[in-house]
């Protein structure tokens, strides 16, 4: 009988990740999946093959649209062609290029093929690391200069909104996995920051429960509790120095568990650094920070 795997069994086969799979699937009909009896998709071996001569054409420099429909064999030789070496630092600096230029032009198809394309080559910590994180500071600092317009703000928070979610849902969990929650404080507008928390979260094997922004700290802490949360996540961006802010911070380290951690990130967590300081919070200033706060948190126990 052939072998069968579920989607997550073919993502890690393969080294593309589930979210691209379902992208690749459903826009460029680059795989036909099987179905069984209950109607839920089954690969085979043969679809294994296909993402990795999939994903190696793209490394080679090709484009997903173009070679979607192509039989393996011809994918296959496409990897026996010649193409110009291009750098891990070469490529990420033009994906952003690409997704600045997406931005400006109001281009929100462009902007998600990039992004997924950007998953699919680089795996989700390169992905998320040099790609999600940089653009979104680009993309804030852009809208304080006037560089990038509020049409352009507003249309690209919707497409890494749209993005980053489909990736947590698709990361799944597990009953036994440790539950995080990410939002942001009151008076914190600003969502995605603690959205690529919940996904960096969700990536290391954590239940990562996103509330969204403007959360008071009575809701944070109630929802800690009812889920049996070991970590909460906080994205501070702006404004700074909000007593607002202040007050909650200190009030969640009052009604947390002192088993719960306290993990905050974001370019206006430096102006918190005394209250963050006094409550226990860990601060961390990039992704690959948090991660390592993850696995402290998770081991703690």
């Amino acid at each position: 009988m052939e072998a069968r795997f579920t989607i997550r069994a073919v993502a890690e086969r393969s080294g593309v990740s589930v979210h691209t799979i379902r992208a690749w699937e459903k826009r460029y009909r680059a795989l036909a999946p099987g179905r069984t009896e209950t109607n839920r998709r089954f690969y085979s071996e043969e679809d294994v093959a296909r993402l990795i001569l999939l994903r190696n054409a793209l490394e080679a420099g090709h484009t997903i649209s173009l070679i979607a429909e192509l039989t393996n064999p011809e994918l296959a030789q496409l990897g026996h062609r010649n193409h110009p070496a291009t750098s891990h630092d070469d490529a990420v600096a033009h994906i952003r290029q690409s997704c600045e230029r997406a931005i400006q032009s109001l281009d929100a198809d462009l902007l998600t093929y990039e992004l997924c394309r950007a998953h699919g080559t680089l795996g989700l910590n390169s992905f998320l690391d040099q790609v999600v994180a940089p653009l979104l500071v680009r993309i804030g600092s852009g809208w304080e200069t006037g560089e990038i317009g509020i049409a352009q703000e507003h249309l690209a928070s919707a497409v890494f909104r749209r993005e980053l979610e489909a990736i947590r849902t698709s990361l799944g969990a597990k009953a036994s996995d440790p539950v995080l929650i990410s939002t942001t404080p009151v008076g914190q507008l600003h969502e995605l920051g603690a959205l690529l928390a919940a996904v960096v979260a969700a990536g290391e094997g954590w239940n990562a429960v996103f509330l969204g922004a403007n959360m008071p700290a009575s809701e944070i802490v109630g929802a800690a509790s009812r889920l049996g949360a070991r970590v909460v996540a906080l994205s501070l961006i702006h404004p700074e120095n909000d007593p607002l802010v202040t007050t909650d911070l200190q009030v969640m380290a009052e009604q947390l568990p002192r088993s719960v951690g306290i993990l905050v990130g974001g370019r206006a967590a430096h102006s918190y650094a005394s209250s963050l300081q006094a409550i226990g919070a860990k601060v961390c200033q990039t992704l690959p920070e948090m991660r390592e706060e993850l696995s402290r948190a998770r081991s703690a126990r």
